[in-house]
């Protein structure tokens, strides 16, 4: 089955190299306030006044982050058949509904600034979800269910 949305199989490995440094930088800037200097910008015209500062590290890391999962959970298999398209379409199914799902309980428990908190995780459990539920049925289970038992 042809799939031309897909990208090339290579770019998974480009996205699994990228996604962990993405991440390590993503804990360092919202965790540890981490900031790259040369990603400041000190002068900024902001609805008619001059704000002193924007640091962009924090948008960077988003941005990888989110590039790098998308080459990995969008990237072809080396073999692309009928079963790799149904385990696709099954873990992207499965990954909105607990997208979904946090969102709703989220909303019932958080309010205020912690919400914003939820809504940014929330952005990436889509992939991540998708991601980790698509190589279980594709490679891991597969091998766990044709272990014959000891």
């Amino acid at each position: 089955m042809k799939n031309k949305l897909l990208l090339p199989h290579k770019y998974r490995m480009i996205g699994c190299i990228l996604v962990l440094p993405a991440a390590a930088l993503m804990i360092a800037v919202y965790v540890y306030n981490f900031s790259f200097r040369f990603l400041r910008s000190h002068l900024v015209w902001n609805e008619g006044a001059i704000s002193d500062k924007i640091d962009f590290t924090g948008t960077i890391s988003i941005i990888i982050s989110f590039i790098s999962l998308f080459m990995i959970a969008f990237s072809k298999e080396r073999i692309e058949d009928e079963y790799v398209a149904q385990v696709r379409l099954r873990a992207l199914q499965i990954s909105v509904y607990v997208s979904y799902l946090v969102l709703a309980l989220g909303t019932l428990i958080f309010y205020d600034f912690s919400y914003l908190w939820v809504l940014y995780i929330n952005m990436f459990t889509i992939p991540v979800i998708f991601i980790v539920l698509y190589q279980y049925h594709l490679h891991i289970k597969p091998r766990i269910s044709n272990q014959s038992p000891v």
